[in-house]
């Protein structure tokens, strides 16, 4: 049996030549739903944290920071088992947005207790 030339063989249906295809038709089946549904979640969590961070309620930045650490050890977690590009400048937009929470909560606490 001749090869091509990447180095396959010629024979649709030899294991080198089905197998990658069949592997990557089932993590796109299984990413496209996970990564929508994440999305969405991700989305409307920080879209309510935010609403509640415009009045400058003092609770709502506690929770903003708990629920992007939660996010983001999802994110870890889903990069380190299926590596994923698209999901480490979310991980870095989100840490971010730690920092900028934190800095703001603490400084939301000193206007507060005066």
């Amino acid at each position: 049996m001749p090869a091509t030339r990447n180095g396959t063989p010629d024979d649709p249906h030899h294991f080198s030549a089905t197998h990658p295809r069949q592997d990557s038709e089932e993590w796109t089946r299984k990413a496209i739903p996970f990564g929508a549904i994440y999305l969405l979640l991700h989305g409307a969590l920080k879209a309510v944290l935010v609403a509640a961070l415009l009045p400058n309620k003092l609770w709502a930045y506690p929770r903003m920071t708990g629920t992007l650490i939660v996010f983001i050890a999802c994110q870890i977690y889903r990069i380190a088992v299926t590596p994923d590009i698209a999901l480490t400048p979310l991980t870095a937009f989100d840490a971010l947005l730690i920092v900028l929470t934190w800095h703001e909560y603490r400084s939301q606490r000193v206007r507060h207790s005066t």
